[in-house]
């Protein structure tokens, strides 16, 4: 299985998310913001498209990167859960 960014293309976001709200770049921040797109995203990874379970490791993903996309916002927009071993081999 090739992993792509287009898978997380057909993940919907919410029109309003309690996640806008927060900035990726607090620290403490993370563990809410990973387990809110966990919640948003019915609990599946977005680039296999599996259900996490509660064991797993997940990684908080940008769809955008800052350093390929410069202009564009790290916000709610640009995050995604997904598996970390997926994250690391896609």
């Amino acid at each position: 299985m090739i992993i792509t960014s287009e898978n997380m293309q057909l993940l919907r976001k919410l029109q309003s998310s309690d996640l806008e709200t927060l900035k990726y770049s607090k620290a403490g921040n993370r563990t809410s913001i990973k387990l809110g797109l966990i919640n948003e995203q019915y609990g599946f990874c977005a680039y296999s498209e599996r259900f996490i379970k509660q064991t797993d490791s997940v990684h908080i993903e940008h769809f955008y990167p800052k350093g390929e996309y410069p202009n564009k916002e790290d916000d709610y927009m640009n995050w995604y859960a997904v598996l970390a071993w997926m994250n690391e081999h896609k």
